[in-house]
């Protein structure tokens, strides 16, 4: 646990200003390893967007995405088991159900897609996509922790350990572009979706 991790003061993301009032504050709720401080929650007072400032500064990402974090470590939860039970098979055939009919939705069937995945994490979804039979899926991600990405490749994925907005993946090569739970913990969405677009 640290505490008085190195933030950053910021302006809005939407509109510039720098005027805001205080909305709430905060601390880490869901692991016991990352920080104690206190993160103010503040809403702009030109355009009301809510934001943190200070937020965490990009050099405490490894603070605030400890090794323990969940989506590092999906696969390793499941044991031959687990996998067998009522739950898993209800869970994952409502996913690949909802994969296979989105993929439907936007390709003709059987075409060849190639996604990439931003937060892979250990490449549990990328596995999902893998799984898809409507179509050809080639799996790619990107993912924070060089560990998880480690998984990630182990499990057959093409993947990149690094902060999306500053990885060189290439550019006008993937047909689809996944993020589950990743844009809101982003310091520049704007920029986030720029690239997005590009890739």
């Amino acid at each position: 646990m640290k505490s008085n991790i190195k933030k950053v003061e910021t302006c809005c993301n939407h509109c510039g200003s720098t005027r805001y009032e205080l909305v709430t504050t905060g601390v880490e709720h869901e692991y016991d390893n990352t920080t104690d401080d206190v993160f103010n929650v503040v809403k702009c007072l030109d355009c009301e967007l809510v934001y943190l400032n200070p937020r965490p500064d990009l050099s405490e990402l490894g603070t605030i995405y400890p090794p323990n974090y969940y989506a590092y470590h999906v696969e390793d939860g499941y044991d031959a088991g687990q996998r067998r039970n009522l739950y898993y098979a209800l869970r994952y055939n409502g996913i690949m159900f909802a994969l296979q009919a989105a993929l439907s939705y936007f390709f003709p069937k059987g075409a060849n897609i190639r996604v990439l995945e931003i937060g892979c994490g250990d490449g549990h979804m990328l596995n999902c996509f893998r799984r898809v039979r409507a179509h050809h899926v080639e799996t790619c991600g990107v993912d924070l922790s060089s560990q998880a990405v480690a998984k990630a490749k182990a499990a057959g994925h093409q993947a990149w350990a690094g902060r999306f907005e500053d990885v060189a993946v290439p550019e006008e090569a993937f047909d689809l572009v996944y993020a589950s739970h990743v844009i809101e913990h982003v310091p520049d969405p704007r920029r986030f979706v720029l690239k997005v677009r590009q890739a």
